[in-house]
């Protein structure tokens, strides 16, 4: 009898054990996926958001496991990497300025694992996506911004850029990362990875002058016709 109740009680311990490390590792998935930085990009382009990935906002399971160790990607949907031209583009990707080790992967596509070089052409309006899984050294986790790194878009043929996404590492507990790059945060992106906006770029300042223009010269033609009637 009591070694019948001594192994039920024994099963029962087993069974809770098990719940729990099945939860815990419910709970940690969905942390991960919260604390993942998403993004989007247009090649050829100019004007991508810069990524701001805040390590002091990481959950305490991240913390506790994996507290070096952040990821980038373009999430679901048709959230991606789009060609906006009207030409195939042979596009690679470099990784530039990450002082620790960085894994990327191109799913859904066929790429040089090397050299990260598709190797069919990207078509007009086609979307790809990446998954980025970057190392952050621990003396670079204490900083306000530990570093900045770039994911560059190249062309095969001739090497030039079609394209960039700056990558900042920064933690918010030494301090305000989006004042010390001068960028702005973007909420709509999330908390996590929050995305900054960084200056405008010469494209961009031409279509915020452009704005202005329009309504000078609404003011002239006002004043124009006033001076005619008074003749």
């Amino acid at each position: 009898m009591k070694k019948s109740i001594k192994n039920s009680f024994s099963k029962m311990i087993l069974f809770i054990v098990t719940i729990g490390i099945v939860l815990g590792a419910g709970v940690y998935r969905t942390a991960l996926s919260a604390e993942k930085a998403s993004f989007q990009a247009k090649i050829p382009g100019k004007d991508n958001y810069p990524i701001v990935l805040d390590l002091a906002k990481q959950g305490w399971p991240k913390k506790l496991i994996q507290p070096g160790l952040v990821s980038i990607s373009n999430g679901h949907g048709p959230m991606g990497i789009q060609n906006t031209s009207m030409e195939d583009l042979s596009v690679q990707i470099m990784l530039k300025g990450f002082p620790g080790e960085v894994e990327l992967e191109i799913p859904e596509m066929e790429y040089d694992h090397k050299t990260y070089a598709l190797k069919q052409p990207l078509k007009p309006e086609q979307v790809f996506k990446i998954d980025l899984a970057v190392e952050v050294p621990k003396k670079y986790r204490d900083q306000l911004v530990g570093f900045s790194g770039e994911i560059q878009f190249i062309n095969q043929k001739d090497q030039s850029i079609f394209s960039s996404i700056p990558v900042h590492i920064v933690n918010s507990d030494y301090g305000d990362p989006y004042k010390k790059l001068n960028i702005k945060p973007q909420p709509a992106f999330g908390q996590w990875g929050g995305k900054g906006k960084g200056k405008p770029s010469e494209g961009i300042k031409g279509k915020e002058n452009n704005t202005g223009k329009p309504t000078e010269n609404k003011q002239s033609n006002e004043k124009d016709k006033k001076e005619e009637n008074c003749h």
